[in-house]
């Protein structure tokens, strides 16, 4: 390995605090003079009433002619690190060891993409992400604050809106869809929002009948999903012991039974 390659991965390692969990006290601190930029010394002399007209050397020398400070004392030696900043993707990955230290370049949020266009598996630090068992299992603010109040609290699966709160998906989209008809020139003033608001959340539109059919749907949903898991479940492995991937027929009717 370079020895300049070993440089920057020493440097990366100690901002991303790969090596200690705790902030490290700064060592060789000393305090050294740097040369004021561009635009600091065109505040400087504006300041002091005077022209901020000219290039960089001419800024300088104009400085010096009437005793104003051309340079400023910066503090060596500190360790730029994270403590009390607020954490990106790949620095959580890199601490986990997920991705390659040496290629950090090829990851990107949602991925890098092929010449096909599809994304190249491992590049996405969002999937690498959801794929960490922390933040599969990550305890919500709402959970948090239950657990705090000492109450359970049963939440439905990630990203299955179609069985979250007994059909509560479906009556708010319903709902939305009625607002969306409601022709713009009724809707542009508070007054006329709230009315148009009123109406489509009336008993008119979400009538119990409709809440029940919302909520039966979503039943359905949760009584297929948990015949199907009990199915893989009880057919995970062969008699070899390798997964059979069989693909299970079950009837609406037999579903209903559960």
């Amino acid at each position: 390995m370079k020895a300049s390659t070993k440089q920057y991965l020493q440097g990366i390692a100690l901002k991303y605090d790969i090596c200690a969990a705790k902030k490290k006290e700064p060592c060789a601190v000393r305090e050294m003079p740097v040369a004021l930029k561009f635009k600091e010394l065109q505040g400087i002399l504006r300041g002091n009433d005077q022209s901020d007209q000219g290039a960089l050397k001419v800024l300088q020398r104009r400085c010096n002619l009437y005793n104003l400070p051309t340079t400023k004392m910066i503090t060596k030696g500190l360790v730029e690190k994270w403590w009390g900043k607020p954490k990106g993707m790949k620095q959580l990955l890199l601490e986990r060891g997920n991705i390659d230290l040496m290629n950090l370049g090829q990851y990107t949020k949602d991925g890098k993409a092929d010449l096909n266009g599809n994304v190249i598996p491992g590049t996405s630090l969002k999937k690498l992400l959801e794929n960490c068992e922390d933040f599969k299992n990550e305890t919500s603010i709402m959970e948090f604050i239950s657990e705090k109040r000492g109450v359970t609290m049963m939440s439905t699966p990630k990203y299955h809106c179609e069985l979250a709160g007994e059909g509560i998906e479906y009556a708010w989209g319903f709902i939305k869809s009625r607002y969306r008809r409601i022709p713009l020139s009724q809707k542009k003033t508070l007054d006329q929002f709230r009315a148009s608001l009123k109406s489509v959340l009336s008993r008119c539109h979400v009538s119990k009948e409709r809440i029940r059919r919302f909520s039966r749907r979503a039943r359905r949903y949760i009584c297929c999903y948990y015949v199907l898991h009990n199915l893989h479940v009880g057919n995970e492995d062969d008699e070899t012991g390798h997964n059979s991937n069989v693909t299970f027929k079950v009837k609406l009717e037999e579903i209903e039974k559960w």
